[in-house]
């Protein structure tokens, strides 16, 4: 009898800086970089005396970007002691950082101020400890479209009827004889890769956009073109099998969904098909980059003798390259000779981008520079890698910053459990109630300015409808009911962490004041279950 669940543990291992984003930044309000170092802080929790605290607020009121970079400057060691993350930064970027302190309301010819160019993107990070963790529907979706090549490579006469979105999931789904509810993904669960060790290596390092193609400009001809330079978080390279998943594999057997595709995922399938999707991506990129003269020379060459020492685990489907996250490139997530990719600023769709990524620790370097997102997944190993653990033996060499943050964890920590003690001590003396009730207040407000445009407007509206009364079955039409709809209309723009605090939040308050009536009720859980993205 077939086992209706054959499951398998992933392991991870980054090869090159890997970002995967949230949609949210470090602005520059919440941070400061001192020693190279990024230390981002909680402003409601900073301790600042009942002065200092009137003034920020005041200032945060004001919306006065440069004061309040003056404010931070000024009372750097209440923010220090206050920061709950530490991250190794870049000498370029916290040299721009440092730079921007005297030029904080500098404003440049597109309007924006030197101090607001220092945002941050950050990398999805757990919500219990701060750790940065992979989806494992970002490594599902590299998945599938490796397989849907290799379906196409043995059917090479089926192409899109178009280039439009739902032309080209059309004909997605009929290569895997499914669509949403009938794709034969549906029965394969992967979990997200979540750290597997205490602390992972990260760094906020640059990311650097150049055209593959050298441009003409003012008369001169095949210069070497750059496009926007950006700051990002990046899990480093090096970190061996980091990150832990498990993967679930379903039988239905005879238990078939009707229309169910008749295909079915197999791991070792999977992995055969990535591993030729990415490894010739892999070679191309390495081409370009060598070709234009951007690269880490050593770093290229090392990885492609680690490939080359692993290359039976390839061939065996025991592990497989993947690439993930942003900064990729448009080619490492589109069909080969099938893809109609939009190029930004034109009118124009080509088959693969015409600029790329590249990973910098200064921005105006022009070489020593590593691509974007490459992992190696290994499928239940049962032994240790010796050529890969010695990799990245090596590729972290040279990061005591690291230990650095390790040891400044640790006292956070011994901070934390004394700060916890003296809160509790204070809890238990009394106070008067003016002074609380004005605590509370300010705390209040300081964490409205802290928090983002998104969430102001989350926060705002969670407390009119809790305001509200409960509904009764005769209010299907109340007015509150369509401020609801057009509230959720609106975040759809929002980015899916949001998304999925959105939803948290609003569905137990619609639940309590029984506005999940009338014809409202499957519009509102259908947005509901769109936020959480299932």
């Amino acid at each position: 009898m077939r086992p209706f669940l054959n499951t398998a543990n992933l392991v991870l291992t980054p090869l090159a800086p890997i970002h995967v984003g949230t949609g949210e930044d470090f602005e520059p309000t919440n941070y400061v970089i001192h020693d190279n170092m990024l230390h981002a802080f909680d402003l409601s929790r900073v301790r600042l005396s009942p002065e200092r605290r009137r003034e920020l607020l005041q200032l945060a009121n004001e919306a006065n970007l440069g004061r309040i970079h003056a404010f931070l400057r000024s009372n750097q060691a209440e923010f220090l002691s206050a920061s709950h993350i530490h991250i190794p930064v870049s000498g370029g970027v916290s040299k721009k950082y440092l730079d921007s302190l005297g030029n904080a309301v500098q404003v440049e010819s597109d309007g924006k101020t030197v101090f607001n160019r220092n945002s941050i993107q950050r990398a999805m990070f757990c919500a219990a400890d701060g750790l940065p963790y992979l989806p494992g529907s970002g490594v599902k979706g590299a998945m599938r479209t490796a397989w849907i090549e290799a379906l196409h490579k043995n059917d090479s006469q089926s192409k899109p009827e178009g280039t439009r979105n739902r032309e080209v999931a059309e004909w997605e789904a009929s290569m895997l004889r499914g669509n949403f509810q009938t794709s034969p993904l549906r029965l394969l669960k992967l979990a997200d890769f979540m750290p597997d060790r205490p602390e992972i290596d990260r760094r906020i390092v640059f990311a650097c956009n150049f055209k593959k193609q050298p441009v003409s400009f003012q008369g001169r001809r095949n210069i070497k073109g750059r496009g926007p330079v950006t700051r990002v978080e990046v899990i480093l390279p090096g970190q061996y099998r980091a990150f832990r998943s498990e993967v679930v594999v379903l039988d239905p057997g005879k238990r078939v969904h009707p229309g169910m595709s008749p295909l079915r995922p197999h791991l070792a399938d999977l992995a055969r098909y990535s591993n030729s999707y990415s490894l010739s991506r892999f070679e191309k990129e390495v081409s370009l980059i060598r070709e234009n003269g951007y690269g880490d020379e050593n770093w290229l060459r090392r990885l492609e003798q680690l490939l080359a020492d692993i290359r039976d685990r390839l061939q065996s489907n025991k592990a497989f390259l993947i690439r993930l996250g942003r900064y990729g490139g448009a080619e490492t997530k589109t069909i080969a000779a099938l893809a109609q990719i939009s190029i930004m600023g034109t009118s124009r769709i080509e088959s693969e981008a015409t600029t790329f990524w590249l990973a910098a620790e200064q921005d105006d370097i022009k070489s020593g520079m590593l691509p974007f997102g490459w992992a190696l997944i290994e499928i239940d190993p049962q032994e240790d890698c010796a050529f890969l653990r010695a990799w990245c033996e090596q590729e972290r060499t040279g990061r005591p910053d690291m230990q650095m943050v390790r040891e400044k964890m640790s006292k956070d920590r011994e901070h934390t459990h004394a700060e916890e003690a003296d809160k509790a001590i204070a809890d238990a003396e009394p106070q008067p109630a003016v002074v609380m009730e004005e605590q509370a207040e300010e705390q209040a407000e300081l964490e409205l300015a802290a928090m983002s445009p998104e969430e102001r407007l989350l926060r705002e509206f969670c407390s009119k409808l809790k305001a509200h009364p409960r509904l009764r079955p005769s209010d299907a039409g109340a007015l509150i009911l369509s401020e609801c709809e057009a509230f959720l209309e609106q975040t759809n723009n929002w980015s899916d962490a949001m998304k999925k605090q959105c939803a948290e939040l609003l569905a137990p308050i619609l639940d309590e004041k029984n506005m999940f009536i009338g014809k409202k009720e499957k519009i509102f859980r259908a947005a509901l279950r769109h936020l959480l993205g299932v």
